[in-house]
């Protein structure tokens, strides 16, 4: 990861205002079949002469950065160049209680946590909602897509694994489904297996 690649300063362990702090990009690069996903940020610092740049992991609490990675410039375009990181090619201002998102057509967003959560919501129950109508009709490609948005959005929701589950039971794929099943926390296998006698209703092949 980008992160290990940096080195830790005093300042970030003891933190970083967040209003000193630009975004420039996130530590990742997603292919479309990861998205829509929060992102980390990468920040760099306002007002330096020699221009630093800090990497997750780290923390976001009280208004301070902490526990930083740091770069310098040249690091930083190694990075890029070598297809570890995503930068905006501009910068703008960290802000407290924001969350960096990366919607479908790759466009980033930053917005207040709460307001990024109800946008993650939504795209979440309109996927799943086509990936139910997709299985209703046997169309399984259709229905692993948008289960597939719905689980990239939100990992901890029970409803796209069900969804996924089921099409790899009905295709005698019991790697894959014992595989989904994993994923499903033990304290949520009962809405599982719940969700996964509803959705095999729902199949009528």
């Amino acid at each position: 990861m980008a992160a290990k690649q940096a080195n830790k300063q005093p300042e970030q362990q003891s933190g970083i205002l967040i209003n000193r702090l630009n975004v420039v990009g996130y530590a990742n690069v997603f292919a479309a079949s990861m998205l829509p996903t929060v992102a980390p940020p990468i920040f760099s610092l306002r007002g330096s002469i020699q221009k630093v740049f800090f990497f997750p992991p780290y923390s976001l609490n009280g208004g301070l950065l902490r526990g930083s990675t740091a770069a310098h410039q040249a690091k930083l375009e190694e990075l890029n160049t070598s297809g570890e990181i995503t930068l905006f090619g501009h910068e703008f201002a960290a802000r407290m209680n924001h969350t960096l998102w990366i919607d479908e057509s790759f466009c980033h967003h930053y917005q207040p946590t709460k307001k990024a959560e109800q946008e993650l919501t939504r795209i979440v129950n309109g996927a799943i909602k086509e990936a139910k109508t997709a299985l209703c009709v046997g169309d399984f490609k259709r229905a692993e897509h948008f289960s597939g948005v719905a689980m990239c959005a939100d990992d901890r929701r029970v409803e796209p694994i069900a969804i996924k589950a089921l099409i790899r039971q009905v295709q005698n794929d019991e790697p894959g489904a014992r595989l989904m099943v994993r994923l499903v926390p033990a304290e949520r296998r009962k809405i599982f297996d719940r969700l996964l006698k509803v959705y095999s209703n729902l199949y009528k092949g």
